[in-house]
């Protein structure tokens, strides 16, 4: 009943909020949140628990419907570099002058200093603005409770890959203001997409995020193929580089073989 409260006193109670879990026997459930709280899995039956690892994904349309024109309102003068490097963004990911681009983010962070309980949201800022409104404008986009384990991230972002595909295809309708306009682009449309442009995660939780053995491991190096384990590396002989086509090739190697292949995981691996 808390969580419903909190739902109608922050005017969210019918927006497109999700949580999913994992029941014990496997199954993914993946359900409106309000629904969910009093529901069973999909498979088995078997009510679902707070002890169960899950997440809660919300509307990313509706959120950056909400943030970007409040955004727009506050951006003040930009510096060549500043200016530089948002346009620098958009090159990057082919997006237009009127679209924009977002930075994600995510790390564990224990619940309680008693607790295995771990927390990991992901984070998302809009890459518009000085850096100082970057950082006091961070917005929280899903997030995953852990009992015990590090978050499945192939259910995890499963729904927020969805929704930024769809926000980079589609992209959605913006109510800019019409000062901002001139700065965005030479026509009335208020239709933008989103493109993530990156995803910033600590060495810890990027070989999470990639499905990977930590960074000090055999292999340990997420750039190069650099066999040495350890936490430091000494590159004597110049090593060939990672790339995302080769990155594919091993994980599809190792989910083949059922066993480590230059750094991927089989067991965070889908089946």
């Amino acid at each position: 009943m808390q969580v419903r409260t909190l739902l109608k006193r922050d005017g969210i109670y019918k927006r497109k909020v999700t949580k999913g879990w994992k029941c014990g026997c496997g199954e993914v459930n993946i359900k409106p949140l309000l629904e969910s709280m009093e529901s069973k899995c999909l498979k088995c039956e078997h009510d679902f628990s707070q002890m169960n690892d899950h997440f809660v994904c919300f509307d990313f349309k509706e959120i950056f419907q909400t943030v970007l024109p409040s955004l727009l309102l506050r951006t003040e003068q930009l510096t060549t570099f500043d200016d530089y490097w948002i346009k620098k963004q958009k090159q990057i990911v082919g997006a237009e002058p009127c679209d924009f681009t977002i930075t994600l983010n995510t790390d564990g962070a224990p619940l309680f200093s008693s607790s295995n309980c771990s927390l990991w949201p992901l984070l998302c800022h809009i890459n518009i603005g000085t850096p100082c409104l970057r950082k006091k404008n961070v917005f929280l986009l899903a997030f995953w409770v852990s009992r015990k384990n590090k978050p499945d991230f192939d259910i995890f972002l499963a729904s927020p890959m969805e929704q930024l595909c769809e926000l980079a295809s589609k992209g959605l309708e913006i109510n800019i203001p019409g000062e901002c306009k001139a700065s965005l682009t030479d026509s009335p449309a208020t239709k933008c997409r989103i493109f993530v442009s990156s995803i910033l995660c600590d060495s810890i939780a990027r070989p999470v995020v990639q499905n990977m053995m930590q960074f000090n491991a055999t292999y340990g190096c997420g750039y190069c193929y650099y066999q040495a384990g350890g936490h430091y590396f000494e590159h004597k002989d110049r090593m060939a580089l990672r790339s995302h086509e080769q990155h594919l090739k091993d994980c599809e190697q190792a989910m083949q073989g059922g066993s480590y292949v230059k750094f991927i995981n089989p067991v965070f691996l889908p089946a």
